[in-house]
């Protein structure tokens, strides 16, 4: 398998942990950057970088569903007094594509409510190690 050439749609993009669905999001976010030191010296007219480490993060958004088990794991992962590393996490863009996957920690949860609404959640994460294409 591999990605798709042309663009596709989030209807089917999902969240999945050692090959179980996450159920009740909405969508996610992935963020991967390269750490850059600046090289310049003195008396260069243009700046010069060097790259370093890679790392990246994101969000996973959603309808709260406490009683979920996925996201009961969520919030006992962030309450927790050392936060556990959550292996084998796959990021799917589409059906049949390949996926982005990797270990992270959940760093933060926002749960938001108002009356007369879907109770929503955001949980934001640290990928631990290497991102992959699987």
């Amino acid at each position: 398998m591999g990605f798709e050439s042309v663009p596709t749609h989030g209807k089917v993009s999902r969240i999945e942990k050692a090959g179980v669905k996450m159920a009740f999001t909405d969508g996610w976010n992935l963020s991967i950057a390269v750490d850059m030191a600046d090289k310049t010296a003195q008396g260069d007219e243009w700046k010069s970088g060097l790259p370093g480490q890679k790392g990246w993060s994101g969000q996973i958004n959603g309808s709260f569903a406490p009683g979920n088990t996925e996201h009961k794991a969520i919030i006992d992962n962030i309450i927790a007094t050392t936060p556990v590393l959550l292996t084998d996490v796959s990021f799917v863009p589409d059906t049949g594509a390949s996926s982005l996957s990797g270990n992270l920690y959940i760093n933060s949860l926002a749960i938001t409510t108002a009356l007369g609404a879907v109770n929503k959640f955001v949980a934001s994460f640290t990928g631990d190690g290497a991102l992959s294409i699987v």
